[in-house]
């Protein structure tokens, strides 16, 4: 796609996350304090530019936000080798790449929401928090670009209701999934990577349940764009979820699962088929435990508790 094409989609985009900044905020719990204060800070039109650097984007002094067209064009690839091949047809494959643009720019806004705006930030992150920290960081970038994005997509469509939301947050997801984790990879040793993709995959699988009973929520069960980050020992086949909603929980206790079928979850994410890794993690999904919130059963024991007193 060239330059001119990718700097409209953003400029557009940029126009659209002001004129909808209202209703973004009435929809998505903590939006006007984490993405209001940067939208203001930084109004000049966003540009996409062929910069040499390895930063997905660059903040000049005078608050112009520039975007590496690099990072697109790696994202676009398998969009454009699966429309060549013949196994997606070009009208699908256009709007997956302007899903694409706006998924990248949203996600590098949130890291400008939380300070990580250069190239040494990101990887003195790294260094001092560890791997596992950039990992939550970027999964909630992750999540934060498909709400956003789902919900304009929701807002220019003039569509309602939780089931459709629900419908864009999943289309959102299939793009990540589809073509990002291909585009980027999740190699064995970044675990952190695996990680990630393995959270959106298992939100994938989630809002999927969730589609399938109609659009309804189990007793207590936590919002379908609730954020997940597991982490894993493959060698003992130990799960540990976190969840945000938006605060940091823990979902459960550590759980074991067979150690090969975690590997195998792993090794397929940036390699097969999305649906396949989304119906794998369903599986490791349903032994970890009900996605509940732990609020609410902590005051379910509690009156539990009261009774049997």
């Amino acid at each position: 796609m060239e330059l001119q094409r990718l700097q409209h989609i953003a400029q557009c985009l940029q126009r659209d996350l002001d004129y909808h900044s209202k209703r973004l905020a009435r929809a998505i719990p903590g939006y006007a304090r984490r993405f209001g204060p940067s939208l203001k800070l930084y109004p000049k039109p966003y540009l996409v530019k062929n910069l040499r650097t390895d930063a997905a984007f660059k903040l000049s002094p005078s608050g112009q936000l520039t975007f590496n067209a690099a990072g697109i064009r790696l994202f676009h690839r398998p969009i454009d080798e699966k429309e060549a091949a013949g196994l997606l047809p070009s009208d699908l494959a256009d709007t997956a790449r302007q899903i694409a643009v706006e998924q990248l720019i949203v996600h590098e806004l949130d890291h400008v929401s939380t300070g990580l705006i250069t190239f040494d930030d990101v990887q003195a992150l790294k260094a001092i928090a560890g791997s596992n920290t950039l990992g939550e960081i970027d999964l909630r970038a992750d999540v934060s670009a498909a709400q956003i994005c789902a919900r304009l997509e929701m807002f220019r469509a003039e569509e309602r209701g939780v089931a459709n939301y629900a419908s864009r947050l999943q289309q959102q997801l299939l793009v990540m999934g589809a073509y990002a984790f291909p585009a980027f990879r999740a190699p064995s040793d970044k675990p952190h990577k695996r990680q990630r993709f393995l959270g959106l995959a298992m939100m994938s699988a989630r809002i999927n349940g969730f589609l399938s009973r109609g659009a309804k929520l189990e007793s207590n069960e936590l919002p379908i764009d609730t954020a997940i980050y597991p982490q894993i020992d493959i060698a003992t086949g130990r799960v540990l979820l976190f969840a945000f909603g938006p605060e940091r929980f823990l979902w459960g206790n550590a759980t074991e699962i067979d150690p090969a079928y975690l590997a195998k979850t792993c090794d397929g994410l940036d390699k097969e088929p999305f649906e396949r890794s989304v119906g794998r993690a369903a599986r490791i999904l349903r032994e970890v435990g009900p996605a509940t919130n732990p609020v609410a059963d902590s005051s379910a024991q509690a009156v539990a508790g009261g009774q049997r007193g």
